[in-house]
């Protein structure tokens, strides 16, 4: 989740908290994101910019963990998160230097340290696909409906996520009924969420449904990877070890029950009758989070989960009422984790255990090949996104815009031409050179709207986290060439306007050298823009491949240039036209009516400003796709 094409996830609403470290802070300290931004929390205290905060809260933001800040009371957490939103009303380059940094410049560390760690099984669907896939029958174990069960972990092998790690090796049955010791031949991942724990509680004490939320410093992403065939052979009686110890996967950052409010919602109901300690007075007791899992194999990514964390039958306050329901202590960075998240369709299983159906089956990759389990190279990345109750942030989409914006004024000037050329040819049969541009530039302009169009197939108008990767791609790719061909529609169509000028004002020598020259600027600026469009990257591909290697010129020069050069050479043709207009010598009806026509030419250059603004909020934007119809 530290990467950047999750910017979106990483809003205001959100305030998550992680460690930090750069060549410019190599001290790890307390950090928070805001999109592609890292703020250095101690770096504001040290500017008294969050002097409304407690000492504590301070003096933990430069510790190189979490763990002090996580111990204090959940007020001040709230506290600190209402500081900071209020912080970022301020844009983030009014900030103090060195306060912040570009996430690529930061190197994440473990958010907590923890001493313990508790590997729950939350998922009924998982345990029951689970037992299709080993046991070819379907069924829970005795103690799954009365509480949550669960596994002692070891916190020497958590890594934090993006770290690579060696392919373990183990014991387990080779084809021939042998027992073999060598690299495991079925490694997994686990798709989970945990919780950390914050406030502590002493030896004995136990904690009770209602007060569970006060000891949840927050949610973390994690993927407890496994090695099946490792584990199969272990597990009876005492359950796994070594094949599931080599290396969890943990999210770097934390995020707290405060930004996930507006998520929460009513957990699964109860099949039977539990303990009276599991029994939770508050029915808001989980979240609907939509949990996704993509393999990322030679750069190519392929969706092969998608969950929700709402299917779990165990919730995060029932993991933490039950660890200490018996009087263990629960320990500030402890982490308590759901175990794999699967939901009941063939999309949602958590796992390759269950995709496969225990090694039986195979699954498809982006590439053309096939997956049975995780080989050598491969990626697995996580990724997670709350709702807000109803939704709303996934079923948003500009489509509607984009198809009305782009079709309604292409009709009414479709319209417009083909009435032109009616009447050029049929009633005064008068076809100019004019007419031959208007008609060039018509196509271009046909081509460029079923790119716009298409461009809303592949994704462009919805948010950039709710579309596949191989979507994006296209979407650059269709992009892509709708930058080539717009400044030619623009180009071709103001070399219109000239020969218009050419065939009315004949007579004016002077006036036609001008609009000859106008043209030859007009045709240099627009083929120089084509040609920076077309080798903005190196190679080429690298515009819309954008894990390719290479690199690419800033854009937003070439934007830059092309709109102030458009506008100028509307207001110059505005200029020119008028006094023109004025000179001729017919009626004051007729005049005035030209007049009023050509004064329709100040909409497009407010337009075009307009467009400059957007496709400079493009350029900076961390949800292109939704902003790339303004390109």
């Amino acid at each position: 989740m530290s990467t950047a094409m999750f910017a979106s996830h990483f809003s205001v609403g959100n305030i998550p908290f992680g460690i930090g470290s750069s060549e410019d802070h190599p001290r790890p300290s307390a950090v928070t994101r805001l999109e592609n931004t890292v703020i250095y929390l101690d770096e504001l205290a040290k500017h008294d910019l969050l002097s409304s905060l407690p000492n504590e809260a301070l003096h933990a933001f430069s510790q190189v963990v979490l763990n002090d800040f996580a111990a204090l009371p959940r007020s001040i957490h709230q506290q600190a998160r209402a500081a900071l939103q209020t912080l970022f009303k301020e844009p983030l380059t009014s900030f103090p230097a060195g306060s912040t940094a570009e996430l690529k410049d930061v190197t994440m560390h473990l958010p907590v340290s923890s001493r313990d760690f508790t590997d729950f099984s939350c998922s009924k669907d998982h345990v029951l696909n689970a037992g299709e896939a080993i046991l070819k029958k379907r069924y829970l174990p005795p103690a799954f409906l009365h509480f949550p069960i669960g596994y002692s972990g070891r916190t020497s092998s958590i890594i934090v996520s993006g770290t690579s790690f060696v392919r373990p090796k183990g014991q387990f049955r080779d084809g021939q009924g042998g027992i073999k010791y060598r690299p495991t031949e079925q490694l997994d991942y686990e798709l989970e969420l945990a919780c950390i724990v914050g406030k502590p509680t002493k030896l004995g004490e136990t904690v009770t449904s209602k007060d569970a939320d006060d000891h949840i410093f927050g949610y973390v992403l994690m993927n407890d990877w496994s090695a099946r065939d490792i584990q199969g052979l272990e597990m009876t009686p005492l359950g796994p070890l070594n094949g599931k110890s080599f290396a969890t996967s943990m999210s770097p950052w934390i995020i707290t029950l405060d930004a996930l409010q507006a998520s929460a919602i009513i957990g699964q109901p109860r099949e039977l009758e539990v303990a009276s300690y599991l029994v939770d007075p508050n029915p808001i007791n989980s979240y609907d989070i939509a949990l996704q899992a993509d393999i990322i194999t030679s750069g190519t990514s392929t969706t092969i989960c998608k969950s929700n964390l709402n299917a779990m039958y165990w919730t995060f306050r029932d993991l933490v009422v039950h660890q200490s329901s018996n009087g263990c202590c629960l320990n500030t960075g402890d982490i308590l984790g759901t175990g794999t998240i699967s939901g009941s369709t063939d999309e949602s299983h958590g796992c390759l255990l269950e995709l496969t159906k225990g090694g039986q089956d195979s699954f498809e990759i982006g590439d053309g090949k096939s997956r049975v389990y995780i080989e050598d190279g491969d990626e697995i990345r996580i990724s997670a996104l709350a709702s807000n109750g109803d939704q709303k942030y996934l079923s948003e989409s500009r489509i509607q815009e984009i198809l009305v914006g782009s079709l309604v004024p292409f009709t009414i000037a479709s319209v417009t031409v083909v009435a032109r050329f009616f009447t050029r040819i049929f009633l005064t049969r008068n076809w100019g050179t004019d007419d031959s541009w208007i008609a060039v530039a018509w196509i271009f302009e046909t081509i460029l709207i079923f790119l716009n169009c298409l461009l809303t197939r592949y994704g462009a108008g919805r948010h950039q986290d709710t579309i596949t990767e191989e979507q994006y791609q296209k979407t650059l790719l269709v992009g892509f060439f709708t930058r080539l061909i717009y400044p030619l529609v623009l180009g071709i169509t103001k070399i219109a306007i000239c020969a218009l000028f050419l065939r009315i004002f004949r007579s004016h020598k002077r006036g036609r050298y001008a609009v000859y020259g106008f043209m030859a600027f007009v045709g240099s600026y627009t083929t120089s823009v084509m040609f920076t469009s077309i080798f903005q990257c190196r190679p080429i591909s690298k515009a819309w491949q954008v894990k390719s290697l290479g690199q690419c010129s800033n854009y937003l020069i070439t934007l830059w240039v092309t709109a102030i050069c458009n506008i100028l050479c509307d207001v110059v043709l505005l200029l020119f036209i008028i006094p023109h207009i004025m000179s001729l010598k017919i009626d004051r009806g007729q005049k005035a009516a030209l007049l009023a026509i050509v004064s329709l030419a100040s909409l497009v250059i407010v337009a075009a400003i307009v467009r400059l603004a957007r496709v400079t909020q493009f350029n900076t934007s961390s949800d292109q796709a939704c902003e790339l119809f303004w390109f």
